[in-house]
């Protein structure tokens, strides 16, 4: 609320009052509707720091970028972990991977991780991870759990 986004601090409110009441029932739209309005603030808060980039930053990001292999085989087994272990702090993993796909045919693929995230459906986000993995056919290098 101290941001400005009001509406994801209510949704906030809701949930947190339905829990301390113990009312359940319904919870789950609470948690959906919770998620969206943080899936907004997120998408604002992208597009202000695509705003701030520098020049290099966005010049760094065109169609002719090579993929990072070794950080992004990193930072794909450290996802991995953090997804089969329900961690919310996953989507910070993501958005330090998201540049290196920007151009990449697994784009669909990796647009459709990153909502199953901000759905907080990790078991499908990892699923998909693992079909991103196999698509780049670093499968046998990555360390995830199948």
């Amino acid at each position: 609320a101290n941001l400005g986004a009001d509406e994801l601090a209510g949704a906030g409110a809701e949930l947190e009052s339905a829990f301390k009441q113990e009312k359940l029932e319904g919870v789950e739209e609470l948690i959906t509707a919770l998620a969206r309005k943080l899936g907004e603030v997120m998408e604002g808060i992208q597009v202000f720091e695509e705003a701030l980039a520098t020049p290099e930053e966005v010049a760094g990001s065109t169609e002719g970028e090579v993929m990072d292999i070794e950080m992004v085989r990193e930072k794909m087994g450290q996802l991995a972990e953090m997804l089969e272990h329900g961690m919310v702090d996953s989507m910070e993993q993501i958005e330090k991977l998201d540049r290196q796909f920007a151009h990449h045919e697994v784009r669909p693929r990796w647009e459709r991780l990153k909502q199953q995230v901000d759905q907080f459906d990790m078991d499908s986000a990892l699923a998909e991870l693992r079909e991103i993995s196999n698509l780049l056919q670093w499968d046998n290098n990555l360390k995830i759990v199948k």
